[in-house]
């Protein structure tokens, strides 16, 4: 309560501020594409959340999992394994924790129209960026596959008719060094180029108490993206020609201990307890458990003697080219977005978080995808109409080395290694009907039909080179399989009046089905799409002469077939793998408010409440107990990556100074306890394993924690502005994913997040 009363006494002191300036405000008027049209945001039947240019700006939103500091409803986790490119996103409880290249997401990425189709190197850095949408609850009509959960939706600043452009060059402390900017480039009447760019460094913030490195030290982050528009002015018609390139490298991420299973023997009474093994190599294992050691400590040396494993590193490189036509033909518009993109990322970590050799791994994951989709649109008096086909083609190969207590030959070295491939086509159509000026009907449909295959290798063995990469597999098996799959949306909107827009609808979407790369329990190898269908309830309303908006939107959604993770011991090998784990029900009510009482004063409220569990008796698995398999229900467990609460809250202010604007910027997100891939004791289980199982789904638990950031900005008269700015003022102490090994191997860990950040930046327009 103190934080709250804390925000509303800034928010208050910032509105006694604004009666220096007691002229009237209004709020902004947003146009979005969140059904493939330009609507009004407070006339569009579809829970949305709009971020502009100047919000994200403000919001200091440099990467795609800043967006969870403004949109509570996204919540976003990075790290552990997956390294800090990896992108894992959630909305309204729906979400994937796996980086396997042949699973999909639950929310989808649209840049421009085109769909960044995996999650690895998807936390690119933004730049350049327009507006930024998420769509929240099913999308599969408009958008396709894939958005169970909702979509994110960005569109980046396209050319200008005159020459200007911004440039921002910024520093701050870890020694970070930013520079970014875009410039319009007029070449004739009906040529126009754009060019953007961003370049980062920072020397990392958390230190390796056993090498002495440091963790989360970008060595270097780039980005550049040129965009052509061709408007000619004897046709009706808008060419769009767009290439862009990104690339990062880091050193991964630090991992902070939170348990030793000390008793655990991995490989019976011959090899002792994980406590005994800290103890003959001359460590106490309870020196790297949180709280014994400092928060931004780390410990990992994977000491492996492979040059490939032994130095922790995340590497990601993105590129790619399209085309997007709109043509008016007649009373007709023709959309086509045509591109290709090639997405490769590689990292390796010491995912124990301890000197000791436990757990190590390096992977690759690299993948070029083509899509092709052709939009035709037309109003008639009462109807409009919008519809068109896709086509998506993928391949791709995933590579994976893991050491597991890889001394003296005891456990051989691990290797995934697979093919992926697949290929995508649908049909879409979605029209709206006007029974009179102000009640509206919404009917759409998508039929979606996959084929989807992987070649597993080395299944019979393999061999390695000295530095741990790949020298020979033996053995290999190929798995295909075809899904096919409709999405549909219903929906009635009414506009009361000018300021109240009220709708209902129901929409329906599926993540597709697929093949686990990774060794798996028998039986495991694919799994089946996963189907959402939800019933949204939503009232936008804006009041006082434009002064507040509050948005309220009421949701239920039934879930079958949820893919979750499932973590398991193959041949004395950890393992991770996709199973369809039960249906569930999600109940939850979002709300996003904007008071603007006078000139230059703007208050922001969003709170998300989710209640999210399994349906009983649906969640089913199996345990070997006495020699005999024994089915039991883990229904219970607790939904992953689903908080229960998150909110944020902001204030700005503006006020006139002789030199220009003076803003001031503040706000605090939170986001409530959230639950990784837990588990529900097996039958049989003794004492000792009910002791570790409460303590490790503790681990997998990442406890609630709020943060604050602020930016203060000058605005001068003639187009330069400096701005300081601080993520985290509170150097708070808290996490962002959670990994566990800890019935397996002996240990969990946690992904800390960054400590106060702060730095200054330049800006000039022109």
């Amino acid at each position: 309560m103190k934080i709250h009363k804390t925000l509303l006494h800034t928010a208050i002191a910032l509105s006694v501020v604004g009666l220096a300036t007691p002229a009237l405000a209004q709020i902004e008027e947003i146009v979005v594409t969140a059904r493939k049209s330009e609507e009004n945001l407070q006339q569009t039947p579809v829970a949305v959340t709009a971020l502009t240019r100047d919000t994200l700006i403000a919001a200091g939103v440099t990467q795609m999992a800043d967006i969870t500091r403004t949109t509570p409803t996204l919540t976003v986790a990075n790290g552990a394994a997956g390294g800090p490119g990896t992108l894992v996103m959630a909305i309204r409880g729906q979400s994937k924790n796996e980086a396997n290249s042949a699973t999909d997401p639950a929310v989808a990425i649209y840049v421009n129209g085109v769909n960044y189709a995996r999650i690895t190197s998807a936390n690119f850095a933004l730049f350049d960026v327009a507006q930024a949408e998420v769509l929240r609850g099913p999308q599969g009509t408009l958008f396709g596959r894939n958005t169970t959960g909702g979509a994110l939706n960005v569109t980046t600043v396209q050319p200008g008719e005159e020459f200007g452009g911004d440039l921002t060059a910024g520093v701050g402390n870890f020694g970070s060094r930013r520079f970014e900017g875009g410039v319009d480039f007029p070449i004739t009447d009906e040529l126009a180029l754009r060019v953007a760019g961003k370049y980062e460094t920072n020397d990392g913030a958390f230190d390796n108490e056993t090498t002495g490195n440091s963790y989360r030290e970008l060595e270097k982050g780039w980005g550049a993206r040129a965009t052509l528009n061709w408007t000619p002015i004897d046709l009706p018609i808008t060419l769009s020609l767009t290439a862009d390139k990104s690339e990062f490298e880091d050193n991964g991420n630090p991992l902070t201990v939170i348990g030793i299973n000390d008793n655990l023997m991995p490989f019976g009474p011959a090899f002792g307890t994980v406590g005994q093994f800290f103890a003959a190599n001359g460590y106490d294992y309870n020196d790297f458990v949180y709280g014994n050691s400092d928060f931004d400590q780390t410990w990992g040396d994977p000491d492996t003697g492979m040059s490939l494993m032994d130095d922790p590193y995340d590497i990601g490189r993105m590129s790619g080219v399209s085309a997007t036509l709109d043509w008016d033909i007649g009373e007709w518009h023709l959309k086509s977005i045509t591109a290709r993109r090639n997405n490769f990322m590689t990292n390796s970590l010491d995912i124990d978080g301890t000197p000791l050799r436990l757990l190590s791994f390096y992977s690759v994951y690299d993948q070029t995808q083509v899509s092709q989709e052709l939009q035709l649109s037309r109003s008639w008096d009462k109807l409009d109409f919008i519809g068109g086909a896709f086509y998506f083609k993928e391949d791709g190969d995933e590579r994976s080395v893991s050491d597991v207590f890889g001394f003296s030959g005891l456990v051989p070295t691990g290797l995934n290694l697979a093919d992926i491939r697949s290929k995508s086509k649908a049909v879409f159509g979605q029209i709206n009907y006007h029974f009179t000026e102000k009640l509206r009907a919404t009917a759409g449909y998508r039929y979606t039909w996959d084929d989807r295959g992987i070649t597993a290798k080395a299944r019979s063995g393999f061999t390695l080179n000295p530095d741990g990469s790949i020298a020979s597999f033996v053995g290999s098996q190929k798995f295909d399989e075809s899904f096919s799959y409709p999405a549909w949306v219903l929906g009635l909107d009414y506009q009361v009046n000018d300021d109240m827009f009220v709708y209902v609808k129901t929409s329906n979407a599926s993540t597709a089905g697929g093949f686990n790369t990774r060794p798996v329990v028998p039986g495991k190898e694919s799994y089946d799409p996963e189907e959402a269908t939800d019933v949204e309830v939503g009232i936008k309303l804006d009041s006082f002469d434009g002064r507040l908006r509050t948005n309220v939107a009421l949701f239920a959604i039934e879930t079958e077939d949820m893919q979750r993770i499932r973590s398991d011991v193959i041949n004395n090998r950890t393992s991770q793998a996709t199973q369809n784990a039960g249906d569930a029900r999600t109940y939850g009510i979002e709300f996003e408010g904007i008071l603007a009482p006078w000139e230059g004063t703007e208050l922001k409220a969003a709170v998300v409440y989710l209640d999210s569990e399994y349906k009983s008796g649906t969640y089913l698995d199996k345990a070997i107990v006495g020699g005999q398999e024994v089915e039991y229900d883990r229904s219970d467990e607790l939904m992953s990556n689903v908080p229960e609460l998150t909110y944020t809250l902001s204030a700005s202010q503006a006020v006139q100074l002789g030199v220009g604007t003076l803003t001031g910027y503040l706000s605090y997100s939170y986001t409530d306890d959230k639950p990784y891939s837990q588990r529900t004791a097996e039958p049989g289980f003794s004492a000792e394993q009910l002791k570790d199982l409460d303590f490790l789904n503790k681990v997998l638990t990442i406890p609630g924690h709020g943060l604050w950031s602020g930016r203060l900005t000058l605005d001068i008269h003639n187009g330069i502005s400096v701005a300081l700015w601080g993520q985290n003022l509170t150097d708070k102490e808290y996490f962002t994913h959670a990994f566990e090994q800890y019935q397996s191997v002996g240990f969990g860990v946690r992904s800390p997040g960054m400590p106060r950040t702060y730095g200054v930046d330049l800006r000039y327009q022109f």
